[in-house]
């Protein structure tokens, strides 16, 4: 493709890589696989959250719950280590915007985060310390 001849030559072998990378992987074959994966990805997160707001007592419509998910789930992209700090204010604001109350928001904000980051860690570390000594 012609930005190829724009970039240096280990930029351009790494454009080529991701071109192929994302290119190559959408097929007929595959295609449908992956946006059923992607969904049902999808609507397991959404699942997490509505599951979560309601136990807490928060009863929203779907479409607020896809909404404020999904916005949480962009705010992963904020470079901070799993978007900490950030997701959870946007949590938080985005549910303080549709009605919901702060003590209601914050609750939902900390118990998700909870789930989907600080449950990943404790997880990841226990397996790292557990491997470090079976290694000895």
């Amino acid at each position: 493709t012609p930005i190829f001849a724009r970039l240096p030559q280990v930029a351009a072998a790494v454009y080529a890589r991701f071109h192929s990378g994302v290119f190559d992987s959408w097929t007929w074959r595959t295609g449908p696989f992956l946006w059923l994966a992607s969904f049902a990805i999808w609507s397991i997160e959404m699942l997490r959250l509505a599951i979560v707001m309601r136990a807490l007592g928060l009863e929203l419509h779907p479409a607020e719950i896809v909404f404020v998910g999904t916005a949480a789930s962009l705010l992963l992209a904020v470079p901070t280590p799993g978007g900490l700090g950030a997701v959870e204010g946007g949590l938080l604001g985005l549910m303080r915007l549709i009605g919901v109350a702060g003590g209601v928001a914050g609750a939902v904000a900390i118990v998700d985060r909870v789930i989907t980051y600080w449950s990943v860690i404790l997880t990841g570390g226990l397996l790292f310390v557990f491997t470090r000594l079976k290694r000895r």
